[in-house]
């Protein structure tokens, strides 16, 4: 099985294939394609918590959606070229801060990494010793700098979703989710399946649409807080990502 095929969510019933990139409104698009198939329902009063549970396989299956790597190599070749394919995008320098905000700022969500980001800036640094402390963004863009990616939650869009071989149908951008997502919807659903995303999960997506903005206005101030030689290093990291999907970096 292709390792890179685990990345894909698959509706067989409409022969439709979803590439699923983290930190790109992934709650929210996992839960517009799973509510439209009928077999699960989320609305505005559904928790924070319950809404999550969009991340997990075991619950998009009850609405049919499953991962792609389940099928054979034969079986995933075929859909991949007769199945409709889309997916998202997001300026990847936002994308990139958002997941630093969201996963070692805010509150840390992957302390293991936090400790590698930490002690690459200050290699006496002992968590056992001096207790756990947070990095800050100019030393985590540091270490990406010299590791590269190594989560989903910062990986390149072209790695993800390999554009080159999948020939998508639809791409969108996350900065015009709402016209896109229901024009990509209209196409692949029809009028009332896009006329439905109005009544989606309306909880996650004011939130996720909050947390979009707030990381649009804060990046110049993240990006002033690194050096002119990180900085570089960090666009041009993501330099074919932006340049494959029609963004400009901060001057």
């Amino acid at each position: 099985t292709p390792s890179w095929s685990g990345n894909y969510m698959v509706d067989d019933e409409n022969k439709v294939i979803f590439c699923n990139i983290p930190k790109t409104a992934s709650t929210y698009l996992k839960l517009a394609l799973a509510n439209h198939t009928g077999k699960v329902h989320f609305d505005e009063n559904q928790t924070p918590s319950r809404l999550q549970m969009a991340h997990r396989w075991d619950f998009l299956s009850n609405g049919n959606i499953y991962p792609l790597n389940e099928n054979p190599p034969d079986v995933i070749l075929s859909k991949v070229i007769s199945y409709k394919k889309f997916m998202f995008t997001r300026n990847p320098i936002e994308r990139f801060i958002g997941a630093y905000r969201e996963k070692l700022e805010e509150q840390i969500r992957l302390p293991g990494i936090n400790e590698l980001v930490v002690q690459h800036s200050h290699p006496e640094y002992n968590p056992v010793l001096d207790g756990q402390r947070y990095s800050t963004f100019a030393e985590f863009t540091k270490w990406f700098n010299a590791f590269g990616h190594t989560t989903d939650n910062w990986s390149h869009y072209y790695l993800s979703c390999i554009p080159c071989f999948m020939e998508y149908d639809y791409i969108g951008h996350v900065e015009d989710i709402d016209t896109d997502l229901y024009n990509i919807f209209e196409k692949l659903y029809g009028k009332k399946a896009a006329d439905n995303l109005a009544q989606t999960a309306q909880t996650i997506k004011t939130a996720t649409s909050k947390r979009l903005k707030d990381t649009h206005d804060l990046t110049t101030a993240y990006l002033h807080s690194l050096s002119d030689s990180e900085r570089k290093k960090l666009y041009d990291a993501y330099g074919t990502d932006a340049a494959l999907f029609g963004y400009d970096f901060p001057s």
